[in-house]
């Protein structure tokens, strides 16, 4: 994701559909085959009754605008990309980061919430979340332009309660809003880096982007933790002031999966 101007970034409520939904999203996953439409895929759910509580009304929100907004935006590699790491036993801890990094990209609302305000705390040494951190930083949006519409009172209300609930299900807080300790795996980091040189970023690109500080990583971490990743010989890694080479060992993301696992 490249790094947007002040104040250009524009956010909604669509986390009012859903918040992390982390088993409902592997069984739509485990569900998916390629070339599936949203709606075969909710006809196949509701035939096989796959999400149980789920009223039919609930789950077609689900999938088309929680799912298909987070998995499917440009294409469905993802969901295949989640199936093989499931395969390969990955555990559901490490999965979950990856779709807490497709949670917030599809909800900028919750990507800067995470990397301006929570990781922040995190470095201060903080324990716990402040009351109504979220509805302030809602309000701060509607104030500088990020929410172009005002939002009632009871949407803020709604919204920041969501917030927190996906903090919650991606174990970043706990119930009691303490601050739980939140790293970034090296399968995770994997994943990300080479899903985005794949995209065709260049390498200095991918060392820049903004999904590094959702886990609370400066630039100079950043280059830490790719060299550190190098040395387990999945990629070379060079990097001196602005030069950032990459001399990239697979050639697919199947190939990556099947050498990290």
């Amino acid at each position: 994701m490249e790094k947007l101007e002040e104040n250009s970034k524009i956010y909604n409520s669509d986390l009012l559909k859903g918040t992390g939904l982390i088993q409902e999203t592997m069984v739509l996953i485990d569900l998916y085959r390629e070339n599936m439409s949203r709606q075969e895929l909710i006809e196949h759910v509701l035939e096989f009754n796959s999400l149980a509580k789920e009223h039919d009304n609930r789950t077609k929100d689900i999938v088309n605008l929680v799912f298909s907004k987070r998995y499917l935006k440009d294409d469905d590699s993802a969901v295949f990309e989640i199936q093989h790491l499931r395969n390969k036993y990955v555990s559901l801890e490490i999965i979950s980061q990856i779709l807490f990094i497709y949670t917030c990209r599809a909800n900028l609302i919750l990507f800067d919430f995470v990397s301006e305000i929570i990781q922040p705390l995190i470095k201060k040494g903080s324990t716990v979340l402040p009351d109504k951190l979220a509805y302030n930083f809602i309000e701060l949006a509607i104030r500088d332009g990020r929410i172009p519409n005002k939002w009632s009172d009871s949407t803020k209300q709604k919204v920041s309660e969501h917030m927190n609930a996906c903090l919650i299900d991606f174990k970043i807080i706990d119930r009691s809003k303490r601050l739980l300790p939140f790293f970034l795996n090296d399968i995770t980091a994997n994943y990300w880096l080479h899903k985005q040189h794949f995209k065709g970023f260049s390498d200095v690109t991918v060392l820049s982007l903004e999904e590094w500080e959702l886990f609370g990583l400066s630039k100079e971490e950043t280059v830490n933790l790719f060299h550190r990743l190098s040395l387990n010989g999945n990629f070379l890694f060079q990097h001196a002031g602005d030069i950032t080479i990459i001399n990239w060992k697979y050639k697919s993301m199947t190939e990556l999966i099947n050498g990290i696992t």
